[in-house]
Order: C-alpha cells, then structure tokens, then sequence
C-alpha cells in the first residue's frame, strides 16, 4: 500500500474495546482466538461464528454471554447496519476455509466491517474476493500470522534477488496431521519470496507449482516437502545453497496461540487504516520502518 499507515493502537484505560467478530470460531485457531482476549479488557467478543452444521452451532462460548452461531447474511433482518450497535463487530478475524470466505466477505462489505484472515487453501475466485472487498472495507489477508515469519519472507526475497540464479533451495514445512492443504501456505510463501515475486503474489504459485507426489513439491529452484504429523502447530525450516554455503533457518510455532495473538495485534492496527488490500508487511513496515 502507498498509504501513510496509522500506527497501532489499543483501548487502555477508559477507552472502549474494541468488538471482535470470529469467524471459524470453533476450529483450533478460532478456540485460540477466545482464549486469548478471555480476561483481555481490550476486546469484547460480539460473535463467534461457525459452519451451519457444526456441532458447537448453538453452544455458549464462554465469553460475554456469545453462542456460536451461523454467520448472517447480508440481507438478514439481524444485519449490522448500525457500526454503534454494541452487538455488532468492529472488525473480524477470519480463520475459517475457502467455502465460507466468500459469503463472509458480503456480509463484511454490507457492514463495512474490516477483516483479518488468515484462511488458507485458497484459490483464484478466492483472493478475486479479497480485492474486490478491499475496495470497500480494509483487507488484510497473511497465510501465516508469525511476525517473525514475515521478517524471515522479506530476508529471503532479498537473499534470492542478492544471488541471482545461483542457488538452490528445500523447504520443509510440517503441521498437525488435520491439516487439509499442502503445501502450507507458510511455505508457499516462502518459497515465492526466494523465487522473486514477492509475498503478495503468493496465491498465484498453484499455477507455477510442480506437484511430484502428494506431499512433495517444487517451485522452480525450491523444493517443498511436507510433513503432516500429529498436533505439531507449524514447523518451517528453509536449506539454501549458494557456491560456497549453505544457510538453514528455521522456524517453529509452539502454539496457536501465537498466531491468534499476532491476528489481534494486526487487527487493533488495520480498524485505523482507510479500505484498501493490506498485507502482513504493511504492518510490519508501519510499526517498525525500514531506514
């Protein structure tokens, strides 16, 4: 983005929380999002929304009273036209799957809501979605919410473009067994970090991957291997070789609870700032500029 970027902000003291919306809040990230504001004076929880057919759909959450319910639609009587109404979200996190982006992004718009997500898997029609909304409301959308992880994309894309075409290199990325899309879209990105791109295009490399197996795949000079094995919560470790060298660098989240905090830290960021399609280093770059 070109926008002079507001800097991060939280309610403190008397300031009102802020109201936060999950969607897929009955999945392993969105069970970290409740944990994380629970006792947190900064947020307020004002809907947790689930598939149409899961098994929590009508259960207490836990927090403030909030059951888990299906998302509205953008029509629907219940619609949150009013931004004062105090059951209505100021801003939604989103990890939830492709099949219910689409119609999340309608309400959201309807609403003029903004949204996090960090919904992976997604295709073409998807991240269409994403851009259409973000001309109406702010859209930040990452495939991994380490902040770390965004430092280590923007150092590898300048590791790639610093050696040209002489290196080779091997991600392996693994996750819980559970988990339904390889590659990861961590290593995705990754992997078109170090191929030039950039991050931003990381949704476009399914249409330049090589897939050589279920698990194993290559992006030009990098391969990927993925791993899926019990509850790990995400393991990235990147071997480059030059003439000369080799560099490893290695990632490994031990909770979801990191990415369910850092989502928060970036939502409290992206209310402030005008519609338009954000990514994770706009944050970054916003809270810590480079000189």
């Amino acid at each position: 983005m070109t926008n002079i970027l507001a800097q991060p902000t939280g309610a403190t003291g008397n300031q009102s929380p802020i109201r936060l919306g999950i969607s897929g809040a009955s999945g392993r990230l969105g069970q970290a999002l409740l944990q994380a504001i629970n006792h947190d004076p900064r947020w307020q929880l004002c809907a947790a929304w689930v598939a149409g057919d899961d098994s929590k759909r009508g259960q207490e959450t836990g927090l403030a009273g909030v059951r888990y319910t299906a998302l509205p639609d953008a029509d629907s009587p219940d619609s949150c036209t009013d931004p004062a109404n105090p059951a209505c979200p100021q801003v939604v996190v989103d990890f939830s799957s492709p099949s219910a982006l689409k119609p999340l992004l309608a309400t959201l718009r309807s609403w003029n809501v903004p949204l996090v997500s960090g919904t992976t898997g997604l295709g073409v029609d998807e991240f269409a979605a994403l851009r259409e909304a973000s001309t109406d409301i702010p859209v930040l959308w990452a495939p991994n919410f380490s902040l770390t992880v965004q430092l280590m994309q923007d150092f590898l894309a300048r590791l790639g473009r610093v050696h040209g075409d002489s290196w080779q290199a091997r991600i392996d990325e693994t996750h819980r067994a559970e988990k339904k899309d390889a590659p990861s879209g961590t290593a995705l990105a990754l992997a078109q970090a170090l191929a030039g791109s950039g991050a931003e295009q990381a949704h476009t490399v399914a249409n330049a991957l090589e897939k050589i197996s279920d698990l194993t795949f290559a992006l030009g000079p990098v391969s990927i291997q993925s791993h899926r094995v019990g509850q790990v919560a995400g393991i990235h470790e990147v071997n480059l070789n030059t003439p000369g060298e080799t560099l490893t660098l290695r990632h490994e989240a031990e909770s979801p609870a990191l990415f369910a905090n850092s989502a928060l830290q970036v939502a409290r960021w992206l209310i402030q700032q005008p519609a338009g399609y954000y990514q994770l280093k706009d944050y970054t770059r916003s809270v810590a500029p480079q000189n």
